[in-house]
Parts: C-alpha cells; structure tokens; sequence
C-alpha cells in the first residue's frame, strides 16, 4: 500500500532529502559549509557520470545508485543552503556606534521602534563579526507618545547601542523560543537605542524592487485610513489584506484566536484562492481559458500578491501550486495532488530553508493533505440535493477535514483547542471573500471620491460584523480548552494511524473514493 502511495509522489523522497539536510544543519558549524559544498560537486560528477553512461542508468540492478546520488545531493543541497542563509552566530555584547540602512520597521505597542537593519559601517572601538546577509534589530525609545515612524525602508541611520548577540534556546521547554526565531530570519544582534543616541542621516527611499512593494503595502494602508476606515476594523482590514499581524489589539488576536479563525488573519491559501477565483471571473470575459498572455499575467499577479503580503510559507505554497496546476492545464497535464504538495514544500525550502521550522509551513501543507485525503471519506455520508444544504455539508466537511489534517500538531505546538471552530468556519470563512474584494476595489477606485465612498461604508459594516461575531464566539462556554498537552511521539502515532486509517480505507474502497477532489481543491485553493 505504501509503495503504491510512493509511486505517483515522487517529489516526496525529494522533499524528505533536502528537509533532512536542513535539520542537521541545526547541529553543523557555519564553517563547514565548504566541506560540504566539495560533497556536492562531487555527487554532481557523479550523477553527471551516471547519466553520461546509458550501460550504467539503463539496467535495472544499478537504479539504486542513481537514487541514492539524487538523495546524497539533495541532502548536501539542503545544508549548504541553510547555512548559507544562517546568520553569523555572535556571543557576548558590544559597544558600538554604527550606521546601517533601514529594512523595515514597525511600532510596538508600548510605541517604541522595532527596526531591523543592514550594518554598513562600525565606527566604534568594540569589532562585531558581521556577516554578508546578517541583519541586526535595534529598539528605539520614542521621541514622543505620538506613535509616528520616523523612519522607512532605505533609510540611512546612526545610533550607538549595547548589542547582544541573539541565542537560541529556551531554558522552559514550553515556551517560544524567540531568539531562535530572530535567528532564523537573520538577525544576529539585538540592542536598544535610546531617543538621544538614534539620528537620520538621510531620507532616500528603498530602490529594490521588494522595498517597492512594501511601500505599495504602506499605501495601500494609507488609502483604507483616508476612506474613513479606522480602529479595530483598520486593524483587522490590514491584517487580513497585508499580512500587518502587528498592527492588531492583542483582545481582537485573543478573540480570533479562541474562536477557531486566526487562520484568516494570516494572509494564506484561501485568500490567494479568492484573488485567482476573481482574476479568473473577470479573465473569462474577453481571453481564452488556455492563453499564455493569462497564464504569464495571473501567475505575475499571484507572485507580487504573495510578496506584497510578506512571503508566508501559507501563501507561497497557494502560489506555488496554482502556478503549476495553470501550467499543467495550458499544456493539458494533470498531476496527483499529494506530488503537487511535496513540490511546494520543496520550492518553499530551497527558497527559505528556515521555513521547516515555521509551524505555518507544516499548518499550511497538513491542512490541505488532511482536505485531499479525508473529505472524499465523509463526503459519501450525505447526498442532497438541495444546493444551500449542499453548500453547508461542503463547508463543514470541508472544516473538519482540514483540521483532521492539522490538529495533532496543534495540540503539539499550541496546547489549546478552539472548541467551536465548525461555528466560527460557517459564519467568517464567507466574509472573506466580499471583504478582499471590497478592499481591492477600493484601492483601485481610491481616486474617485464617490466609488469610494459607495465601496467604504459596506467594507466596513462587513469588518465590524466580523468582528462582534468573533467577539461573541469568544464569549461562549468552554471556547477555547486550554492546557492540553501531548508529546512529539503522540503525535506521531496520531498521525500514524489517521494515514493508516485513510489507507485502509482507500485500498478497500478504491473504485468507489476518486481524487478528483484534490484536482477541484488545488484548482479553487480553498485553504
């Protein structure tokens, strides 16, 4: 049964190559990448060999030694590329006085400055060890208690600080391990800066084409501002169309949070599905389904969308395999959905090696595997006929099948359940898609004072019904159980029997259950 799952994923092995070299990178110092990049020339002369020779590649009893290069390569891909992206690891503190240029910025909620820099000078006596893609985070103390930034990205600063070399590791089991995050995206110092030590040297805005799209972000917040769009609906808007998670109230996060749909605040699969949905109704009007104009033009639009939003590994997974099914279907080829799954995962880790440590990139993926596999399953205990009952047994089959996927982890890493997560599914999941396509259209109509005016007033009465509804799920008995706690090898069996389960299944039922779900799934991207 395994062997027949293998067979048509043939990325999987790919997937578990390279993410095994990634893991062990964890334990490797920085200094060894070189003698792992000889390992990696070498297996490429090897496979290059093995490929060369038909005598060698074409018998059947030397196959394994392809496969086995392959696998060798991909693992010595893995580690040369985690490396490469790991910041220097710096110990004890520095004094220092430096100038850097501004990579973003936000305000915490206390007001004070979180900026994340790229050094370029150290004028100080103290020599910190600097690598050639280290970032360091400084915090700076407002100037006053207005909360306005006083700086933006491709800004050139000076300021003196006491930096700290980041450590990973936590001495509570339990709790979030901060420093390694900062870590992994590529800080290695951290200081604070005080008001008086903190100056702008000059005001030139960022040139790069991903600093032009985070201004574009910043104006589009503008423009919901400027439309009489405020308070904890301009918290929710920005969260959910940009991916601003820092700009929400910590109540309005503990109300989504406890009612089961934080998920939609983290810009993912479902909203780069409604964006493609919509392209595609308006697309439909005067191109051709297989056009490579739409194919190149809606595959842009998905890319500067997913980058626009902050790149989450959610959203990259949605972009990924939209682009390839559209692909597919312009050539006419369709692919298993499990393989397009593995194919994800494996672009999003050679991109961001540090996102096989990022609980969304697991979240992402075993939500949509936990729909593909188990919806098909609950889906023949009902049958009607009437389309809005049909639509509400679609929904909540389509819920609890993704969080059949996803809540072994959940308990995992979160400790807590969202006990009326079904409820919150049927009343939220439906505003979302009258809510992005409400704010697109604002942004696009923000010129006219009338459009936007008529487009303003239903977005918000859309965010602050949202909102109370959250707000009430919260309130409700036992909403959100927490203290829950199982270990990693419980989680394991967990999964272990759920796959074993589905399998049995599936083996038994194998001309009745079909998977062309999955194609209809990844088509719509519903998560």
């Amino acid at each position: 049964m395994f062997q027949d799952f293998l067979k048509p994923v043939p990325f999987l092995r790919f997937v578990i190559a390279l993410a095994t070299g990634i893991y062990c990178s964890e334990y490797l110092n920085k200094s060894t990448v070189g003698v792992f990049f000889a390992g990696f020339v070498l297996l490429f002369v090897c496979l290059l060999f093995v490929f060369y020779i038909p005598s060698v590649y074409r018998r059947f009893s030397l196959r394994w030694l392809c496969g086995v290069f392959i696998l060798l390569f991909l693992f010595h891909l893995g580690v040369i590329s985690s490396l490469l992206s790991r910041p220097l690891h710096i110990k004890g503190e520095y004094e220092v006085e430096a100038t850097a240029e501004v990579v973003e910025v936000d305000v915490t909620y206390s007001g004070y400055l979180r900026i994340v820099v790229t050094p370029h000078e150290i004028l100080s006596r103290d020599s910190v060890p600097v690598g050639p893609s280290d970032l360091w985070q400084i915090i700076v103390e407002p100037a006053d208690s207005s909360f306005i930034v006083p700086v933006s990205s491709g800004n050139k600063i000076r300021f003196k600080t006491r930096l700290e070399g980041i450590s990973s590791g936590t001495p509570n089991p339990m709790a979030f391990d901060y420093g390694g995050y900062l870590f992994r995206q590529g800080i290695s110092c951290s200081g604070f800066v005080n008001k008086d030590d903190f100056f702008v040297e000059s005001r030139d805005s960022a040139k790069g084409f991903l600093q032009r799209i985070k201004e574009a972000s910043s104006k589009a917040y503008g423009i919901y501002e400027e439309n009489g769009i405020s308070g904890k609906q301009l918290q929710v808007l920005s969260a959910l169309t940009l991916g601003m998670r820092q700009e929400l109230d910590n109540e309005i996060k503990t109300w989504f949070v406890h009612s089961g749909v934080i998920h939609v605040l983290a810009v993912s699969g479902l909203h780069v599905g409604i964006i493609f949905l919509f392209l595609n109704y308006i697309l439909n009007s005067f191109l051709p389904r297989r056009s490579l104009f739409r194919l190149f033009f809606v595959i842009t639009v998905l890319v500067v969308y997913a980058l626009l939003t902050g790149a989450a590994p959610s959203v990259l997974r949605a972009v990924i395999m939209l682009s390839v099914i559209q692909t597919g279907n312009y050539f006419r080829r369709q692919s298993n959905i499990y393989n397009l799954l593995c194919v994800s995962a494996f672009i999003i880790l050679l991109i961001q090696p540090s996102s096989l440590f990022h609980v969304g990139f697991w979240l992402s993926h075993l939500a949509v595997a936990g729909i593909v596999t188990f919806y098909p399953l609950l889906h023949r205990f009902y049958a009607y006929r009437n389309i809005f009952v049909r639509s509400i047994g679609d929904m909540t089959l389509v819920s609890v099948s993704a969080q059949l996927g996803t809540f072994p982890l959940s308990l995992y890493v979160f400790r807590a359940f969202p006990c009326w997560f079904l409820v919150s599914n049927f009343f939220i999941l439906p505003l979302i898609a009258p809510i992005l396509v409400l704010a697109n259209l604002l942004i696009v109509t923000s010129g006219s004072d009338f459009l936007s005016s008529l487009i303003s007033g239903p977005l918000e009465e859309l965010l602050t019904f949202m909102i109370e509804m959250v707000e009430w799920l919260n309130s409700l008995p036992s909403a959100y159980i927490s203290g829950l706690w199982i270990g990693g090898l419980t989680m394991l069996l967990i999964y272990s029997f759920l796959i074993t389960a589905a399998g049995w299944i599936y083996s038994k039922k194998q001309n009745v259950y079909k998977t062309r779900f999955g194609f209809f799934l990844a088509d719509n991207c519903c998560f």
